[in-house]
């Protein structure tokens, strides 16, 4: 991975533009994670190409994946945009808010960093908050290199979500939702 003066994990932003330090009115990043913010120091482009990918939504309480494509320079970054979008498919949903907003993906050692804002952590009773969280789990892991998820708050480590308190102190992985299989994989 590129990296802006030297080795180490680069955060892409919404923009998908990477650097070393945050900028103004930026949380600070966790320790050896990096916030997004020069245009100036995004990795150099190359041509975009198109691969297929898998979105996990929900159907019958069980995860369901709809197949799409993300053709930008940070594959894990547009999936997510992807699933917050919700799915096209009208017997498909979302256990995340539409409110939710995606503030960085960073990978770092086969773990995704992922900070959300505040509504991402909001109650959704037992099922919805293990949804939600397996949603983006799964989504994330289908990625070469990608096993763990670190989920953030506002740039901050995560505790706990949801009012049923699930504990986020450590990274999650598929094997985090046995309860929650995908009803189809293929």
């Amino acid at each position: 991975m590129a990296a802006c003066g030297g080795p180490g994990p680069v955060a892409i932003g919404p923009g998908g533009n990477s650097a070393h330090s945050a900028g103004a009115g930026q949380s600070p990043a966790p320790s050896g994670i990096h916030a997004a913010t020069s245009p100036s120091a995004a990795p150099s482009a190359s041509p975009a190409v198109q691969q297929s990918v898998k979105i996990f939504f929900t159907a019958g309480a069980k995860l369901a994946p709809e197949e799409d494509q993300v053709s930008g320079a940070n594959p894990p970054r547009d999936a997510l945009q992807l699933l917050l979008r919700g799915p096209k498919e009208s017997n498909l949903y979302s256990d995340i808010p539409q409110s939710v907003q995606l503030q960085s993906v960073a990978v770092k050692d086969g773990t995704a960093f992922v900070s959300f804002d505040s509504s991402f952590f909001s109650s959704g009773g037992a099922t919805g908050t293990q949804l939600r969280l397996a949603q983006v789990v799964y989504t994330l892991t289908q990625f070469s290199g990608l096993t763990r998820v670190q989920f953030l708050q506002d740039g901050k480590p995560a505790t706990v979500a949801g009012g049923e308190g699930f504990p986020l102190n450590r990274p999650l992985t598929r094997q985090s939702f046995p309860s929650l299989q995908p009803r189809q994989l293929g």
